[in-house]
């Protein structure tokens, strides 16, 4: 009897196990499996850390997204200037470049804000992805030395530019020194232009339809300096040889100005049209993280 008692007492106390188990199975089942509400403490404590990483992501990608804006807008106006506009466009693109040179530590800070934030949204079972910023600490740096280094490029493309604009200018001059029969002033016209022409010849760049130009423009200033030499001299017949020519060349006068507004174009977009493409997408990078960024509500 004392055996059979202690067996009973031994299964009283499995039995009161089991249940022990049982019940509390049954309260875990019954809390909620989301992070968030299954214990109150720490899901306050996980809402807090989140929205405080948040809304520092969100800082520090708003002065990151303020300082690329800033510096692209340098840069466009920079680029502008090469083509048109009579300042030059180097210390804008200078700018551009110190601006995006310097926005570089804090991709670094932000890219650390947001991998916490995406390992504590992991950790609350966050539905939708994580917000990414899709640039590395060096990537501006080297977009800023690559504009830097377009800086001079397009100094010396605006030079270039400047010039054709003064040959047209001389060489309008020197036609109407001509029609008013005054050939001294007519010489001294051409003169400046060659001058000027000389300088676009030597701009060590290569743009395919900028030679279209020149020499279209020196035939008909070879044309012109005939015709004021004659004028001068009061030669009848090498006056009427000259005007034949200048006609002659005047006549390509049109295809050559074409082929000048191709190269300014072409050639002036070039110059920085690559760094400040990278600066673009850099920015929009930014602007998509913040996004992101933004969508967190916790």
């Amino acid at each position: 009897m004392a055996i059979i008692g202690r067996a009973i007492r031994a299964k009283g106390r499995v039995a009161l196990g089991v249940a022990a188990v049982l019940a509390l199975g049954t309260v875990l089942a019954a809390r909620s499996g989301d992070p968030l509400t299954a214990d109150p403490i720490a899901a306050e404590a996980l809402r807090s850390t989140i929205a405080t990483q948040r809304d520092l992501a969100e800082t520090q990608l708003m002065r990151l997204q303020s300082a690329l804006a800033a510096a692209l807008e340098d840069g466009r106006s920079g680029a502008a200037l090469t083509v048109q506009g009579t300042d030059r466009p180097g210390p804008r693109l200078s700018a551009a470049a110190e601006g995006i040179g310097n926005a570089d530590p804090l991709v670094g800070s932000a890219q650390a804000t947001l991998r916490r934030l995406t390992a504590n949204l992991a950790a609350a079972d966050w539905p939708a992805p994580a917000p990414t910023l899709t640039l590395e600490p060096g990537q501006l740096s080297g977009i800023g030395a690559q504009l830097d280094d377009s800086a001079g490029a397009a100094n010396a493309f605006w030079s270039m530019r400047r010039a054709t604009e003064t040959t047209l200018a001389r060489l309008a001059d020197a036609f109407a020194a001509v029609d008013a029969r005054d050939p001294g002033r007519a010489l001294s016209a051409i003169d400046a232009a060659e001058s000027s022409l000389d300088e676009v010849r030597t701009w060590p760049g290569n743009l395919l339809t900028l030679p279209v130009w020149t020499q279209a423009t020196s035939d008909l200033l070879a044309a012109l300096r005939s015709l004021a030499v004659a004028l001068r001299e009061h030669d009848l017949a090498a006056a009427r040889g000259a005007e034949a020519k200048y006609r002659a060349a005047a006549a390509d006068a049109h295809r050559a100005d074409l082929a000048l507004a191709v190269a300014i174009a072409e050639g002036g977009s070039a110059v920085s049209d690559s760094p400040l493409a990278a600066a673009a997408f850099a920015l929009r990078a930014v602007e998509g993280a913040l996004v992101g960024v933004r969508s967190i509500l916790v």
